[in-house]
């Protein structure tokens, strides 16, 4: 899962430097889902999956002077 998550951010981000436009992007944090995330760190050695640790990821809005603002805290535990 984390594999597939890492790819598909950079997939977005190479595809905006590809895709050059005259108007830069603006990122639009309201199609960010907010909530508790926890995903397992794998490792593939010789065929075999086996899990090395794991990631906590939380997502959540506030504000800060006025700004809207996103706090997004993410935490690794290797075993």
């Amino acid at each position: 899962m984390v594999r597939v998550v890492f790819s598909a951010v950079f997939i977005c981000a190479t595809s905006g430097l590809l895709a050059q436009s005259s108007k830069p992007a603006v990122p639009d944090g309201r199609q960010l889902a907010t909530g508790q995330y926890c995903y397992t760190i794998t490792e593939v050695k010789d065929g075999a999956e086996t899990s090395v640790g794991v990631t906590f990821q939380s997502i959540s809005r506030g504000q800060s002077e006025g700004i809207d603002t996103l706090a997004i805290v993410v935490h690794q535990h290797p075993f």
